[in-house]
């Protein structure tokens, strides 16, 4: 079970987290909570959104009734502007569910405001406001990091307060199992 001692270490040390979750799915590529996490850092520390979705993806594949996935990769495809996936996947929670439903109407405001957006005269139109995201095709092996994690760990204590979230009503869930150590 290596893999797994490897992805609780990747959590320890953020600054070289994508080298000890590469291993680690090399050693278990179908292992859902590493899968998660390492979609969770590249979705909300390295802006990888298209990397992030792809393996938020192959964890839904992996179980797709795990709520703190899905509402990951909601919030991902929604930094991509892929609402009508974002919706498609919110209509398989409970209906009940206000946390669902606050990002059911998050995306849907979201996306009317793009269809709102008036052609201008230089030619713009909404295709081009949805293709217009940053990191869209952002697929680095390899992502660029300051080599001292002094300077980057400021970056990460402000990301982990609770109101630097990018949503303000509908946060980011790290899996349980990302925070235990195993011996």
């Amino acid at each position: 079970m290596n893999f797994i001692y490897l992805a609780n270490y990747a959590d320890l040390l953020r600054v070289n987290a994508v080298e000890y979750y590469q291993k680690a799915l090399k050693l278990n590529p179908t292992h859902p909570v590493t899968n998660s996490n390492y979609a969770y850092l590249l979705h909300m520390y390295l802006k990888q959104y298209s990397k992030a979705c792809e393996h938020y993806q192959q964890c839904m594949e992996f179980n797709s009734h795990d709520f703190i996935v899905a509402t990951n990769y909601v919030l991902c495809l929604k930094e991509l502007k892929e609402y009508d996936q974002a919706i498609s996947l919110l209509k398989n929670f409970p209906t009940e569910d206000v946390m669902a439903q606050n990002l059911m109407k998050e995306i849907i405001n979201a996306k009317i405001k793009v269809l709102e957006v008036p052609q201008s005269d230089t030619g713009n139109n909404i295709d081009s406001s949805l293709t217009d995201v940053p990191n869209r095709n952002r697929t680095d092996t390899e992502p660029d990091l300051p080599q001292e994690h002094s300077a980057f760990k400021p970056k990460i204590e402000l990301m982990m307060k609770p109101n630097n979230y990018p949503s303000p009503s509908v946060q980011p869930l790290m899996h349980p199992s990302a925070n235990m150590i195993s011996n």
